[in-house]
Formats: structure tokens, sequence, C-alpha cells
């Protein structure tokens, strides 16, 4: 018996010290990385990365006891889309989970628990690590939910001046064989440079960042990226134009970005 029990602790230790700070559901969806901050006031953010390897799903709702509210905030009012066999983040710029009236002190280092739930995964427990700037990722902004106005006071944006040429872009997509989408990306002015990624400015040259229903698929870095299958129902889209050191191109005041919407 001694020897069984000790066999349990081992593996149970072992287990623990793979995944971390990771929780899995029963339909392959794996929650990594998640992080809280301070969004003014009462109000917490959190930030995770869902790493999906099964069939597309939707993130429908998040949970936490006794808070008096937890919303997942999306482009729009619907869940947010989980592409099928891939890994895509939550950022506070994009698709975020909000919370707010979370009970206790929150301190850098305090676990929140929450229960996310899954349309196909079901429910999904997590630990969101408190941060003063935990889940802050300024490559990552989602100008969809952002004005002018609020990406200049994050300092997140480049303001292209009146001499220099001034970048456009524009989107189309198609269904792919995979049982995605492909999506074509047009510029002018701008050329990708991944070679120059995370480097000092250069006048017309970055790469993009892409989202679907404002999660984050990842960086773009030509003109063409592929989405992978989505769950039914019409959904958005969009590429941002970032600096090799990830501030968005603005324009008149405005973000250079495009949408396409894709489904039925």
């Amino acid at each position: 018996m001694r020897v069984w029990i000790g066999l349990l602790l081992a593996g149970g230790l072992a287990a623990f010290l793979l995944f971390g700070n990771t929780s899995r559901g029963a339909q392959s969806i794996l929650i990594e990385d998640a992080r809280a901050m301070s969004h003014g006031g009462a109000l917490i953010g959190v930030t995770l990365s869902i790493r999906n390897t099964g069939d597309p799903d939707r993130l429908v709702s998040a949970h936490v006891q006794d808070a008096k509210m937890a919303i997942v905030k999306g482009e729009n009012a619907q869940p947010l889309p989980i592409p099928a066999r891939s890994t895509v983040s939550l950022t506070m710029e994009g698709a975020h989970i909000m919370l707010g009236g979370v009970p206790g002190e929150m301190k850098d280092g305090r676990l929140i628990p929450l229960t996310l739930t899954f349309e196909q995964a079901g429910k999904i427990a997590a630990k969101a690590r408190f941060g003063a700037m935990a889940g802050m990722d300024h490559g990552s902004m989602n100008h969809g939910a952002m004005d002018g106005k609020a990406m200049a006071m994050m300092g997140t944006d480049y303001i292209v001046p009146e001499d220099e040429p001034a970048p456009t872009l524009s989107l189309s997509a198609e269904p792919s064989v995979q049982g995605g989408y492909d999506i074509a990306i047009r510029t002018t002015n701008f050329s990708f440079s991944r070679d120059q990624a995370d480097g000092p400015h250069a006048p017309g040259t970055g790469h993009g960042h892409l989202y679907i229903g404002g999660v984050k698929l990842g960086r773009v870095y030509g003109y063409s990226a592929t989405v992978p299958p989505l769950p039914p129902g019409e959904q958005i889209v969009r590429v941002t134009l970032n600096t090799n050191d990830h501030r968005i191109y603005v324009v008149n005041g405005e973000p250079v970005t495009a949408t396409v919407r894709v489904g039925r």
C-alpha cells in the first residue's frame, strides 16, 4: 500500500511540474499563461493563451466565484471563435476577459481562480496570476476596440509624418482546401520584413497582426495568411500593420487596419 501511495504522490508531483499554470479540458483545449492586471478602479483584465488540438470551438463565458462581473469581451456580442488545431491569444488590446468586484486584496502574485465555459469542451478551471502590468502586450494591439486617441495615450502607435508615404491595407478571403480561409493581403507604401521584426523602426516596413473575432492568431510576414477551420457562423478577420518595434501605423488619426467577413 505504501508503495502505491508513493507512486501516486510522485505522479501528481510530476504532473504539476510538467503542466505548471495550465488547465486542460476534456475536448483538447489547454489554457496557458493566464494573467490578470488592473484595468482601473475595481476592474481587472485577464489574458491567456488557448491551445486547441481538436475541432473548432467557442469560448462562451467566464466565471469567478463571488465576483460582481465576469464577461468575455470580443469584437461583437458573440462567443469568441477558437479555430481548430491552433494556439490563439486573448490580449488586453483585443478580445479578453473583464472582471469586476473580485473580493479580496489585489497584490502581485495573487492567483485568481476562474472557470471558462466552451461550447464543445465544457467548463475548464484555470488560475490567472495578478500583476500590475501582466498581460500587456504592445505588440498585439487590436485597434478594432480602440480609437486613435486611446492608442496615442498608451504610446503604442506610430503616427506617419506628412513627408512619409502613408501605407494602406485591404483584405479579401477565399475558402481554403483545408477547411479554413486563405486571406489575401494588399498594401501600398509598405513592405513586410520578417528579418527586421523586433528591430528599430524603418519607414514603410514591418509586419501585421492577424485576429479573428478579436482573438489573436499571430503575426503576418507576407501578403497571405491562413485562418484555420472556424465554428459555424460569420466572423470578422482583422489585420493591422505594425512597425518593426510593434507599434501600429496610424494615418490621419486612424490605425492602418482592414477587415473581411468570413463564414455564414
